[in-house]
């Protein structure tokens, strides 16, 4: 899709803020079993990040 057809689709204009969320889960022998794209307008949602050194 185009940064156009996105920005259309979640009712915000073309350049607003957006955040843009791949994910790709795999098989124990390597192949792939799932992929989901998403956009999320910057307005609506934050953005929680956890890091922990183990």
């Amino acid at each position: 899709m185009s940064v156009r057809a996105d920005a259309a689709l979640l009712g915000i204009a073309p350049g607003s803020a957006a955040l843009s969320i791949e994910r790709i889960s795999y098989l124990p022998d390597g192949r792939v079993v799932e992929f989901t794209r998403s956009h999320y307008r910057g307005d609506a949602y934050d953005f929680v990040a956890e890091l922990n050194l183990t």
